[in-house]
């Protein structure tokens, strides 16, 4: 299948939501030169693919759609290339347990959530040149379950959280700005990723000075990710404004609790249990049966689903913030406020 437009066609979306939709069956297609309007739409992704391969969607514009692009469910060999998505409701695009796709070229602006959001078993996907300078969350993010993707050549301005955030494990990333984001510049909340080379400047936005720790480049825990064996070059911190609101250049800081007996927990909250993270998937008073191993636990009251493993401390350790240009802060060039021993440049 092809479609191609001419003179820039738009595509008027009335209540389906759903532009094109591709399963299994749908394989070597292309779209491209066109606009879809998706003002009136309800909930459903403009573009929606799910076990598809080998397509190509090119020089496609999308307006106000309820969401944007979703890559789903194996979904792979996908190019995606010189794409714009502007007021999506939801996300740019989607990219959930699928592998081998790519985008080359995309302007993602004020969306409602994530410019791409990579999540589940997404892995192999390769994002070059993107760019935000409004949208309420992340230009990238990346969940836990994530691995083994790049992302390089990519801009970030004006988001409503961090400019980045990576929770996802061996990821390899290049090349990276973020300026005057509400949150941190980049937030490394998985393991084993790399970083070499960008600048994160001014960022902090949300948060008057002194109010909230923050980093132009921050080792964290949170969202299922241990935040060790991180390695970041090459980078240059600053901030440059009057009033400076860009905390810490190097920031790294810890942040789950050890699981105990009668404690109070609400379904979505993480706790330690030896050097194994878990999640709650229901709420209540923690039991007697401390959770151990892989899989799913039941304390006596609440149950409990294994997310991570730590290496050898819980602490966000092993971390390494070589060659970082750390120009003007708002308070310190570099913080580690976690009881780390091996982390490297943090101090």
């Amino acid at each position: 299948m092809s479609i191609t437009g001419e003179n820039s066609p738009v595509i008027k979306l009335a209540r389906s939501g759903t532009a094109f939709y591709g399963d299994n069956r749908s394989s070597n297609f292309l779209i491209s030169h066109i606009a879809i309007d998706g003002s009136d739409a309800t909930s459903s992704s403009a573009i929606r693919l799910s076990g598809s391969r080998d397509g190509r969607i090119e020089s496609v514009r999308l307006i106000n759609p309820a969401d944007g692009i979703a890559l789903l469910e194996g979904t792979s060999g996908i190019s995606i290339k010189e794409f714009t998505c502007v007021r999506s409701r939801s996300h740019g695009i989607t990219i959930k347990s699928s592998f081998g796709n790519k985008v080359d070229g995309a302007k993602l602006e004020d969306q409602a959530g994530f410019g791409v959001i990579l999540t589940g078993q997404s892995y192999d996907n390769h994002l070059t040149r993107l760019q935000t300078t409004k949208s309420k969350l992340e230009l990238v993010g990346m969940t836990y379950q994530t691995h083994d993707n790049t992302l390089t050549d990519s801009s970030a301005k004006g988001t409503g959280d961090n400019c980045y955030s990576i929770t996802g494990s061996n990821n390899v990333l290049r090349n990276l700005t973020g300026e005057g984001c509400a949150g941190n510049g980049i937030a490394f909340y998985g393991s084993s990723n790399t970083l070499e080379g960008g600048a994160f400047k001014n960022n902090n936005q949300r948060f008057s000075v002194r109010s909230a720790w923050n980093g132009g480049v921050a080792f964290l825990q949170g969202f299922g990710g241990v935040a060790q064996h991180n390695k970041v070059s090459g980078v240059v911190v600053d901030d440059d404004q009057a009033r400076r609101t860009q905390q810490v250049g190097v920031l790294v800081q810890g942040g789950y609790h050890e699981w105990r007996p009668g404690t109070v927990v609400k379904a979505g909250a993480y706790a330690i249990s030896g050097l194994e993270l878990y999640v709650a998937r229901s709420s209540g008073v923690t039991g007697s049966e401390k959770p151990s191993g892989s899989g799913t636990h039941f304390d006596g009251a609440v149950h409990w689903e294994h997310v991570n493993s730590f290496s050898g401390t819980v602490q966000p350790d092993y971390n390494s913030a070589l060659n970082i240009d750390v120009r003007r802060t708002a308070r310190e060039p570099r913080e580690d406020r976690s009881q780390a021993r091996s982390n490297v440049g943090t101090r």
